[in-house]
């Protein structure tokens, strides 16, 4: 107290005391007045100084002598003062009502003493809840409690916040608590107590638990047998669990230790392909340099935007054959340019020349199967023999030949329809068509019934059915079929006029009656 409040006090001289604390406003002059008040019995006159003051425990505790607990409780809430709660909850008690003090006593930050009288009413779940933010000795002291009422998942629980896990364990043990035990067992360090790791993931396998055994086996870092528990019992992967797999820094190349980091994670990449983890698969392969078969599961799961990126930050000649050989095999390339300009960059990038003949062959062969575009084929065809020319000369010695052939024909019948269109000359298309006709293994370059309906259609526009007639004979004797290439009116015409009985399609029937043969008749 201040030395002017002290002199004024010992000589009674109140009224002054009173008018030095009010000029003052000095809080802890405030308070020490209302104690004084209150002292001598003026409550109400106390309580007006405690307010000024702010002094909510004060006020509280005052309540609480008036038999107020709406007020005091109100003063409690609104002020948040843990004092003031303190009262609140031990005038609660007084009053045998042990929910409200428990929850006064929380706010209060008095833990013990709501655990206390949890305990007394049977109240585990509270008990269990504030010892789980209470300190270690409370914890500790909890934990005891509920494992003499058999309570042991949570006895476990409480015995890991407290610090002392090994019995946590040994309680999550003797009870088959096995979610318990993969929790408490990976917040341990492998330095902290592996042979107590080793023990928990030996009692995950002896009762089943393979999948908690194989984190266990993990967080030891015992990758080893964890990668033989998932192939010998076929222990669902996850990303999460592929991930824990982490090779240590610092194996040489070429080490046995370098060697054994490999296999693991190769084992591990395996086995997600296995389960249709493409993804996962793809990240463990790349890890350890196996980019060829990386490529291969992000094929596997059929993303063209993956496979595409892929390829590109890979820069591999193996993966850039692979992504392009998977583009052409989905036959996107035929509608979509981008997808192609794309296969073709992949196979210069590789240096791929054979396989980028390859595909232009295709393309060639495409161009005439769907749409009898053979200029167009031409044009893949000399795509084609410009890139086996850039091949290795093994490669290219009887390959760039037979390409060659067959640009030949394409060219000769893209010649001849020229001929045939400018209406031009006649005896020079005919010869082309005959020559090309006669080639051996025509059928690889063109379609030679397009080179016969070129003919018959020649015939038919000058009406010199008697030869047109001919050329559809040879069609029948090479098992050809009309329909596709023919239309129906200059056929009808051709035989009509020649007084010939029209043949049904012989080549169009047996290719029924085979694909009639081949269907299975229980479908």
């Amino acid at each position: 107290m201040a030395e002017i409040p002290r002199m004024l006090w010992s000589n009674e001289r109140l009224s002054r005391l009173e008018k030095y604390v009010h000029d003052k406003n000095d809080p802890q002059l405030f308070k020490w007045w209302a104690q004084y008040l209150e002292s001598k019995g003026s409550i109400d006159e106390a309580k007006k100084f405690y307010t000024i003051a702010k002094d909510n425990a004060s006020l509280a505790r005052i309540a609480c002598i008036k038999d107020d607990l709406a007020e005091a409780s109100k003063i409690a809430l609104d002020s948040n003062d843990p004092y003031a709660a303190f009262h609140v909850a031990r005038k609660y008690e007084a009053s045998g009502n042990i929910q409200e003090a428990i929850k006064y006593y929380t706010k209060s930050q008095r833990l013990h003493h709501a655990i206390r009288l949890a305990k007394t009413r049977g109240m585990d779940t509270e008990v269990f809840n504030l010892s789980l933010v209470s300190p270690k000795t409370i914890v500790l002291q909890s934990a005891s409690y509920f494992e003499d009422k058999k309570q042991f998942e949570r006895a476990a629980t409480l015995y890991a916040r407290g610090g002392n896990t090994r019995k946590a364990l040994k309680i999550a043990e003797t009870n088959k608590l096995f979610k318990l035990m993969k929790t408490l067992s990976e917040s341990l360090q492998e330095t902290e107590d592996p042979e107590m790791l080793a023990r928990n993931a030996q009692f995950m396998v002896d009762n089943g638990r393979y999948e908690e055994a194989v984190h266990l086996l993990l967080n030891a870092k015992n990758y080893e047998e964890a990668v033989e528990l998932c192939e010998r019992n076929n222990v669902p992967m996850s990303e999460d669990l592929a991930n824990k797999v982490i090779t240590e820094a610092g194996a040489g190349v070429g080490s046995e230790e370098a060697k054994r980091q490999i296999n693991i994670v190769t084992r591990i990449a395996r086995l997600c392909k296995q389960q249709g983890l493409f993804n996962v698969a793809c990240q463990k392969y790349t890890q350890i340099g196996k980019k060829a078969k990386a490529m291969k599961c992000l094929i596997k799961q059929g993303n063209l935007q993956a496979i595409v990126g892929y390829a590109n930050t890979a820069r591999e000649p193996q993966v850039y054959i692979l992504a392009a050989n998977y583009l052409q095999n989905t036959n996107l390339h035929n509608n979509d340019i981008k997808v192609m300009s794309t296969i073709v960059a992949f196979y210069k990038k590789a240096k791929a020349y054979e396989n980028l003949a390859t595909f232009y062959e295709n393309q060639a062969q495409n161009e005439i199967d769907e749409y009898r575009e053979y200029k167009k084929a031409l044009g893949a065809m000399t795509e084609a023999i410009r890139a086996i020319q850039r091949a290795p000369n093994a490669a290219k010695t009887g390959r760039q030949k037979q390409l060659e052939y067959r640009m030949k024909l394409i060219a000769d019948f893209v010649k001849a329809q020229q001929l045939g269109a400018k209406g031009g000359n006649f005896e020079e298309m005919l010869k082309i068509l005959n020559s090309i006709m006669d080639s051996p293994d025509a059928e690889s370059a063109v379609r030679v019934g397009d080179v016969i309906a070129q003919i018959v259609e020649y015939y038919y526009r000058i009406k010199d059915y008697k030869n047109a007639y001919e050329y559809i004979q040879k069609m029948i004797s090479r098992g050809i079929r009309i329909n596709p290439y023919l239309d129906q009116q200059i056929t009808d015409t051709i035989y009509t006029s020649l007084g010939v009985a029209q043949p049904s399609d012989t080549a169009g029937q047996e290719g029924a009656e085979e694909i009639r043969e081949e269907i299975d008749p229980s479908y």
